[in-house]
């Protein structure tokens, strides 16, 4: 019976040994998390998880030598509520297309839909529909202007309405190269 006891308990230990990565089991660090600290999640960069849809925000690297930065936000379904409340779709879901450019006045909405701020400039910019090819996700495209950064260190910070949403802003970390 003990012998099969410690069988069993070795199998769970080499089993979470081989989950782990050097210096994991030794350190175990309690005070690392996402919602305690800043988060330089890979899945905002497009550069490190290439094919992969993302999950809240994506701009091209974590490295930015442009001065312009791409910003890409995923269309999810659980916001679409939300986002129809902001827009008020139901006043013009009925809305011949000849009579009224529905798809202007859906970009205008999402564009003041999302609130884009880097440290403390708030940009208000155009909303393109869009779809990544490679990874068939689509969502909604803008281009920021910050060719007024100096090199260093910066955070873009999206968020929508407080009323509409319950998740904290995404804060998307990345370094502006001369």
């Amino acid at each position: 019976m003990f012998l099969l006891l410690f069988s069993f308990a070795s199998l769970i230990g080499v089993s979470a040994l081989q989950n782990s990565t050097p210096g994991q089991i030794i350190s175990r660090l309690d005070i690392w998390s996402r919602k305690d600290g800043d988060l330089a999640y890979e899945g905002y960069y497009q550069d490190k998880v290439r094919d992969q849809p993302s999950v809240q925000v994506q701009i091209p690297s974590d490295i930015i030598r442009d001065d312009v930065l791409r910003v890409f936000i995923p269309a999810h379904i659980s916001d679409q509520d939300s986002l129809e409340k902001f827009i008020q779709y139901d006043s013009i879901s009925n809305i011949e297309d000849e009579e009224f450019n529905k798809g202007q006045y859906l970009l205008n909405g999402i564009s003041n839909f999302y609130r884009l701020t880097i440290d403390d400039s708030t940009f208000r910019s155009k909303m393109y529909f869009h779809r990544i090819a490679s990874s068939k996700q689509k969502g909604y495209l803008t281009y920021l202007n910050i060719s007024h950064l100096e090199e260093g260190l910066y955070e873009l910070t999206v968020e929508g309405p407080e009323e509409m949403f319950e998740d904290d802003a995404v804060i998307v970390p990345f370094y502006k190269l001369d």
